[in-house]
């Protein structure tokens, strides 16, 4: 399965899966038989007949044929305008095509990656803004939180809260589903280990170039997302393909359970350290380990890299933290066999696993108190109920954070993969019969075919989209209208027109990548 030789998308890794490869046939070594015998229940990208125009598409190969997408009203705007028409798509949009070079993306986690990157403009562009009223802060030791609208809280923290741990759990799920064709094919173990290696130090060097260009003409470097993600990427790559079986390329089920493990340690130990270098204190000053506060120790520097998040020297600070993102990175990794052995189980175990997170996350934000959320419920003690309720630990990530935003990627994503049959299959017919007959119900079709179109766009260029909406963002900061700290009705007013334009460039440069030699790093985008 996976021709092209992107070890990782950024905030996501490679989300193909198992069915046919270049160089080997259907259920040939490395693809068990249920992996190759595609499920009707699995939102994936059905295959069309072969033109030159459909190869150019394709989605890792340019010899494959490229299935069309929702149907699309706008041409220019369409997420594959070179595909096949709508109505040649078969009824089912999951039917397993002939053996030979044909690629499928998961299309569940593209969406669920879409759907962070959505939530990680809005909170960068307030954020960048200063819109007001401002976010209340979101690390556990500096101070009470600020009464501000309901709503705004909500929807900002809400909107911060959830993109990192998206693209943690998706980046340890493309990981493995990566590793085990390699593996199955008789790939050396040291090359993938040093794939993932190159990669993940090109993120922190992306990173740490983002950073400089930001803040000229002081320099200060920042470990956000980008250098804990690849960091993380250099640790699950260097234990992920020494564990896979030589002969079906996978981890076995005790190798997932040791990888589960893994990661649930990874959380916890982290919040255990925050507990215990906060002294059981709830509020603390500038001294360490406020976020302001500087380390006098080397064990206070390695925490500061690792688990704790806040100022290093006067010109390095953390802010994303190595430990508990590669632990989110192992949960993703140890359920991605499930997906590959049997996608509608995989997915329905990722949503049985996101609900049972979910209702942790209740009982635990209820009863635990500061023990679950470092700060418990003295953040935003003057807001409402519900602010009050969802306003967590992120950084470093407390268990009811953990809880909430893992939870909630898993659950869903299996709602995608339950959900986008049922909306593609007969579409078009579908947005036929309501235009004639109910025009709202047809503009209502054709915009959800449009967001989730988007959503997809978004969700296969994911460090192409963090890039542009950064370097976007910063421009808008420098127009004069805008410095002066605008209302938070700007930015939903600003998110539209920046999300339109970010669609167009994402669309283009997924289908510049499509053509890349395998071994691009422009794959990796």
């Amino acid at each position: 399965f996976f021709s092209a030789a992107t070890l990782a998308d950024p905030l996501a890794c490679t989300d193909d899966r198992p069915t046919q490869a270049d160089d080997m046939p259907l259920n040939g070594p490395g693809m068990t038989t249920a992996a190759a015998q595609t499920s009707a229940a699995t939102p994936m990208r059905p295959e069309s007949p072969t033109t030159p125009a459909q190869a150019m598409s394709e989605d890792r190969d340019p010899t494959a044929a490229q299935a069309p997408r929702l149907p699309s009203p706008v041409p220019f705007v369409a997420a594959f305008p070179d595909a096949a028409p709508p109505h040649k798509a078969p009824a089912v949009p999951c039917v397993p095509g002939p053996p030979g070079k044909a690629k499928h993306r998961l299309e569940p986690i593209d969406l669920v990656r879409g759907t962070a990157c959505v939530a990680m403009l809005l909170t960068h562009l307030h954020g960048k803004l200063d819109a007001q009223p401002l976010n209340t802060e979101y690390a556990y030791y500096e101070g009470h939180g600020t009464d501000v609208v309901w709503w705004v809280a909500l929807l900002h923290n809400t909107a911060s809260d959830l993109p990192i741990p998206t693209f943690a759990l998706c980046m340890g799920m493309g990981m493995e589903l990566m590793v085990a064709p390699r593996v199955a094919a008789g790939a050396p173990r040291a090359d993938l280990v040093q794939s993932f290696w190159q990669r993940g130090l090109l993120l922190v060097a992306l990173d740490v170039g983002r950073s400089l260009l930001q803040h000229p003409p002081h320099v200060h470097i920042m470990q956000s997302a980008l250098a804990a993600l690849g960091a993380s990427m250099c640790l699950v790559g260097t234990a992920l393909p020494l564990m896979c079986d030589q002969e079906t390329g996978q981890p076995s089920r005790a190798q997932q359970l040791l990888l589960a493990f893994a990661g649930v340690a990874a959380l916890v130990g982290t919040h255990a350290v925050a507990l215990w270098a906060q002294g059981g204190q709830l509020e603390l000053g500038a001294d360490w380990p406020s976020i302001s506060g500087s380390p006098s120790t080397v064990w206070q520097v390695l925490l500061r890299v690792f688990v704790l998040p806040g100022r290093v020297t006067p010109h390095y600070s953390t802010y994303f933290t190595i430990v508990p993102y590669t632990g989110m990175a192992l949960l993703g990794a140890a359920v991605a066999p499930e997906v590959s052995r049997d996608p509608a189980a995989g997915w329905r175990t990722l949503g049985v696993a996101g609900a049972a997170l979910l209702g942790l996350f209740v009982v635990a934000r209820f009863a635990g108190g500061p023990w679950v959320n470092l700060r418990g419920p003295t953040r935003l003690e003057h807001g409402s109920l519900v602010c009050r309720y969802l306003c967590l630990s992120k950084l470093p990530p407390s268990l009811a954070y953990d809880l909430l935003f893992l939870g909630a990627a898993g659950a869903a994503m299996y709602g995608f993969s339950c959900a986008l049959p049922n909306w593609c299959r007969g579409a078009e017919e579908r947005q036929a019969r309501d235009a004639g007959k109910a025009p709202v119900l047809y503009a209502c079709h054709r915009a959800g075919d449009e967001v989730l179109n988007a959503l997809l766009d978004y969700g296969s260029a994911p460090l192409f989209f963090y890039l542009a909406q950064t370097f976007a963002i910063q421009g808008l900061s420098y127009v004069p209208i805008l410095r002066h700290r605008p209302t938070h009705i700007v930015v939903p007013a600003l998110a539209v027109p920046l999300l339109w334009g970010l669609r167009l460039a994402c669309h283009e440069f997924a289908a510049f990548k499509r053509v890349q030699p395998r071994n691009s790093c422009w794959r990796m985008f």
